[in-house]
This record gives C-alpha cells, sequence and structure tokens, in this order.
C-alpha cells in the first residue's frame, strides 16, 4: 500500500526502512502493505533487525514469497538509487524483489529486480503523488515511535546521499 510508505516517510525525521508484501496478478505486481520492524535510523543510513523481520512475518502470516517489496527513505535528498543502495539490493535472492525509495516531497524509484532465472534490473514508474489520511498518519506515527531507534549523525559530505 503506497499511501502508507508515503505516510512512514513524511513522519520520520531520518532514513526509514520498511518491507512490503507483493501479490502477482497476471502480468502485474500488486504491493498490497506496507510494515515497519524494529531498526536503528541515522541520517544518512538504516539498519533493520534482521530477527525482527522474521519475527514480523510470522506475527502478520506472511510467507516467504510474499515478502517481494523492500523501501526506504532518503528523506530530503532526491529518490534515487544510491550506490549503497544497490549493494543491499544486490544481496537479495530468490525470484525477483520489488525496491522503492521515497523522500518527504512524495518523489520516488522503483525498480524490479530478478534474481531467477538470470539476473535482470528495471526501472518502473512509480508516484507517491497522493495524500495520506490523518487516521493512517496517527497509525504509522505510533508504529514508527515504537519500531525506530533514531540516532542523529552530524553529516559527513554536505547532506548528499552516497
Amino acid at each position: 500500500m503506497l499511501q502508507k510508505i508515503r505516510a512512514y516517510c513524511q513522519i520520520c525525521a531520518v532514513e526509514i526502512n520498511g518491507f512490503g508484501i507483493v501479490e502477482r496478478r497476471g502480468n502485474d505486481l500488486l504491493i498490497t502493505d506496507a510494515f515497519i520492524t524494529r531498526q536503528v535510523a541515522k541520517d544518512e543510513s538504516v539498519v533493520a533487525d534482521g530477527e525482527g523481520i522474521l519475527r514480523a512475518c510470522a506475527e502478520r502470516g506472511i510467507k516467504a514469497d510474499q515478502l517481494r517489496c523492500q523501501w526506504h527513505s532518503h528523506v530530503n535528498a532526491p529518490a534515487v538509487f544510491s550506490e549503497q543502495d544497490i549493494r543491499q539490493i544486490n544481496t537479495w535472492s530468490g525470484g525477483y524483489m520489488v525496491s522503492i525509495v521515497a523522500n518527504k516531497r512524495g518523489d520516488a524509484r522503483c525498480r524490479i529486480d530478478c534474481y531467477e532465472p538470470l539476473r535482470l534490473a528495471i526501472e518502473v514508474p512509480l508516484e507517491l503523488a497522493f495524500e495520506t489520511t490523518e487516521s493512517l498518519l496517527r497509525a504509522c506515527r505510533s508504529e514508527v515511535s515504537e519500531q525506530v531507534i533514531i540516532m542523529r549523525t552530524q553529516k559527513k559530505n554536505g547532506g548528499r546521499h552516497d
């Protein structure tokens, strides 16, 4: 659900990372839900808790083949896949993964990476140009306060995202 991803990005003052449920409908991939897990977030990076990801999937009854979306924010920086993002995407395997990078302005980029039977990556159009509701923002704000440990850092390279 793209509205939820936008809400998380609007709320969090630093980078935030999350995951999504993807359903394949014919030739279309539909993100049906998005969620966050326990993570340590900084101005220009975020690290999710691996055990927290597994726990969140178990609690939600998510099957491994449904967890096919990884998203994160670049806060106020451009929504482009950085070298660090690409390295992270390359650690995934099995089938395909939808990756999204977004920012507070609602800018977003999306790519689909196929890992089998051959390695292929393609950027696809995506818009987060819709408004979020106050009730969704409230719910996401609560999740962020429970799941995200914010560690402010001093900016090194003028706030650019490498």
